[in-house]
Order: C-alpha cells, then structure tokens, then sequence
C-alpha cells in the first residue's frame, strides 16, 4: 500500500506498518542468541525516522492544507522552510536506505532474522526509503534537494567505500551480503540525486534487480542454514563437489551481486555510471572503484564456500530439494529476463520520470 499511495498521511501509515512483521519476525523467529537486541535496534533507529517524518507530513499539511502529493508537488514552499522539511525527510528516509550513520541496525537485523524476513527486509524495507525519496523529497521539496545534493553525494560515497571495504573483515555470510545491500542501496541514492533521466531510471532499476538477486542470496544462505546450522565462511568449503546445485545457485547470485552482464544489476549500474559520468567525474571514479571491490568480494564469497577443501564438519550432502528449487527459481528467471530484456521496466519508468524532470525542473 505505501508504494501505491496517493496522499502523504496514508503513506506515512504503510510506511511505518512494515515496522510491526518484520519487528515480530526478528524477535520472535530470529535464528540466533541476538534477536532480541536485534529488533529493539531496528525498532529505535526507525523510532527516529519515524519522527523526522511525522514532522514533516504536518508541517506539509499546515501550510499547504492538503495530503495530496500532486498538490504538494504543485504548491511553492519558501527555500527556508525546503531546507528544514528536507533534512526531516532525508532523515527519515536514509534510516530505511540506509546510509551512514543510520545503517548500523541492517547488518544486525539481516543476521539475526529467518530467511524470509531477510528477504522482506532486502526486497520491500529498503525500497521503502528510495521510493520515499523519489515521491516525497524530489518533487515536493526540488529546490532544497538540488541544494543538498553535494552532501548527499558526499554521504553517499563514505557509505559506499566504508561497507565495501567492511565486508572483508566479516566471517559471517549473511552479514556480507548486508553491508553489500547498504552499498547497492547507497548508489541508488546517487542515481536519484543525479537529476538526470538515465539516473533515476538506473535508481528505481537497480532497486528492483536488487530485491531479486539479495533474495537469491539470502534464500541460498537459508538452505545451507537449515542443512548445516551455521552461516560462517571458515565450516564451508568444497560444495562444488558435494551440492553442485546449490553452488550454482550461489554462482548466479553472485553474479547477480557483482553486476554481471547479461543480469539485472548491470542495467541498473550502468545507467547511474552514465548519468554521472559527465557530471562528476570524482564521484563516478570513486562509484567504479567500489564496483571493483564489489566484484572481489562476491568472487571471495563463491569461491571460499564454492571451491577449496572438502569441510570436515560437513558430513551430509544434500544438494536442492524440489521446494527450494521453486523457491529460487523464480528469482534466477526475472534476474536474468530482467538482464537481458531491460525494456520491460524502462519503457514504463521513461514516461513517469520524464515528467517528474519536467514539472520539478529538476
């Protein structure tokens, strides 16, 4: 419901339920001894974001005396009050993202949540902050986003480099494909920040590749979770061998991670690498080269679980069952029809987002 809302109050609402499953799901079916304290975090951080939003939903209302985001869009708000309400809804919105220093409650969360709450939290919660930014921040308060777009670009680059460079110190596979979801999610919000056609396009695609292919993940993570009961790299080794099928699996998601062409995250990255490119060749130097450090850590993530030697703590071999095979293969499919045939969603966002430029002048 929040992705097909009209008015910001109603919004705000759906934008906040998606708080209680996912609460509920970390706390009550939460895989480790840390669940608890997981959920309270991700309970106090969007607590936060949820405040900056209240504020600046009645700020809207009592100075424009509407909810509608078309009339929101329409009514000119003084450069003063932009900058205050802007900083309120970026806010609220990075805490979803996230970005620093707002991420610290994700890599918890991933870890301690069942796979499907991973999945929830990788393919809806953190589409809910760049979907708040592209129908609340750009339309609604243009001017004081271009004004701040230098800073969101700054923040956008240490959260980028720091995660990406965090993530080889992690021994836990879920946690490796959480810092790289706070990364894939950083460089949407350099994509919507580059005011551009091919930007924000490569922003709402890379949201949508980045659903699938982190679901992959997280559901491959979930069926050696279930065989094994471990999620550490150093007990994993040789299942090339041993589940050749399941190891694919993994490949393709990997692949899928680093922005392989041919797979659904290319599009994505390759659309906010053009759109910056002549913008800002500092910040398009600084995006490639955490593509490279993405590339080493998906590569490090296969072949340390895929290749080497055989784990001695590993004595079952059970490769995909036929419901984890249903499971998976939906998301392999649109990951790769979503690569090879981009068109099915640009042809859709080329319209909409040709008149947000328009009519925001942004």
């Amino acid at each position: 419901m929040a992705f097909l809302s009209l008015d910001v109050l109603v919004f705000f609402f759906m934008f906040e339920s998606v708080l209680v499953p996912i609460f509920l799901i970390i706390g009550l079916w939460g895989t480790l001894n840390r669940k608890v304290y997981a959920s309270i975090l991700l309970f106090m951080y969007t607590l936060f974001g949820s405040i900056c939003l209240l504020y600046l939903v009645l700020i809207l209302y009592s100075d424009v005396g509407s909810y509608n985001f078309s009339v929101l869009a329409k009514t000119y708000i003084t450069l003063q009050k932009q900058y205050i309400l802007w900083l309120l809804g970026f806010i609220a919105f990075t805490v979803k993202l996230p970005s620093m220093p707002f991420h610290i409650w994700l890599p918890e969360a991933h870890v301690e949540a069942p796979s499907a709450g991973s999945v929830v939290l990788a393919a809806v919660l953190l589409k809910l902050g760049g979907y708040g930014i592209l129908r609340v921040l750009l339309p609604v308060l243009s001017e004081a986003s271009i004004f701040y777009s230098p800073l969101v670009m700054m923040i956008s680059i240490i959260s980028i480099l720091y995660t990406s460079i965090i993530i080889f110190r992690q021994l836990d596979i879920k946690r490796i494909v959480a810092y790289s979801s706070i990364a894939h999610m950083n460089l949407v919000l350099i994509g919507l920040f580059a005011f551009s056609l091919e930007g924000i396009i490569g922003a709402i695609f890379l949201m949508v590749g980045h659903g699938i292919v982190s679901s992959l993940l997280f559901f491959v993570i979930g069926f050696l979770y279930e065989r094994y009961s471990s999620r550490l790299m150093i007990y994993y080794g040789g299942l090339v061998k041993t589940i050749p099928l399941l190891a694919f699996t993994l490949l393709l998601g990997c692949l899928g991670n680093l922005g392989f062409p041919g797979l659904s995250n290319f599009i994505g990255e390759i659309l906010i690498f053009l759109s910056i490119i002549g913008k800002n060749i500092f910040v398009f130097g600084i995006v490639l080269s955490s593509i490279a450090l993405s590339g080493i850590y998906s590569l490090y993530l296969f072949t340390r679980l895929g290749y080497g030697n055989l784990s001695q703590s590993i004595k079952i071999y059970t490769d995909l069952m036929y419901v984890e095979i249903l499971i998976a293969l939906p998301l392999v499919f649109s990951m790769v029809v979503l690569g090879l045939f981009p068109n099915l969603i640009i042809d859709v966002l080329y319209s909409y987002v040709y008149l947000l430029l328009e009519k925001t002048k942004l």
